[in-house]
């Protein structure tokens, strides 16, 4: 079975929809506009990142930077997309609390930022566009909508997993790959 097919008939994302929003794993697909290939070229199998995919790569492996509840899971960048796996924590207030009587020196002294997945992405997003763009690699954009699933179980993280693992492998039979 073509595991792309099962994640392609997954309802898109609902912003107001209870089970998508809060702590939990996120399986995330993001797109260029247009389906551009210029993340990446895949030679034999073998994955090899243009200097936007770089930049990308970078951008994405710091969301975990930019806010202290969330845990990067198993990413891949294709050609002209994106998938991850997002993780984000049950708020600990106690770790990340401004109240000094918490405070712990090796740990940081800021409250997790009220987040949603959405923000966690339009965030990598405009990161990501703006040193692509500071790069002079004109033009690019991604693409304004994004694919998002709640990993329900641990099937579906299985299954999730090896999917982008094994995503390079199969561009070549892949509807995307234009």
């Amino acid at each position: 079975m073509y595991h792309e097919d099962y994640f392609r008939k997954q309802l898109p994302f609902q912003p107001e929809n209870p089970q998508h929003c809060g702590p939990g794993p996120y399986y995330i697909t993001i797109c260029t506009n247009g389906h551009e290939c210029n993340l990446a070229e895949i030679v034999n199998h073998r994955l090899i990142l243009s200097p936007v995919g770089q930049i990308t790569s970078v951008c994405w492996k710091g969301i975990s930077d930019d806010y202290g509840n969330i845990v990067l899971d198993e990413f891949v960048i294709m050609p002209n997309h994106l998938h991850g796996i997002v993780r984000i924590l049950e708020n600990n207030l106690r770790k990340y609390s401004n109240d000094p009587d918490s405070a712990d020196e090796h740990l940081p002294h800021k409250r997790p930022k009220e987040i949603s997945i959405e923000k966690i992405i339009w965030n990598f997003k405009t990161k990501s566009s703006n040193f692509i763009r500071q790069e002079e690699y004109g033009g690019f954009q991604w693409k304004w909508s994004n694919y998002i699933y709640f990993i329900r179980n641990s099937a579906d993280l299985y299954r999730i997993k090896n999917y982008i693992q094994t995503n390079p492998f199969n561009w070549n039979i892949d509807p995307d790959n234009i």
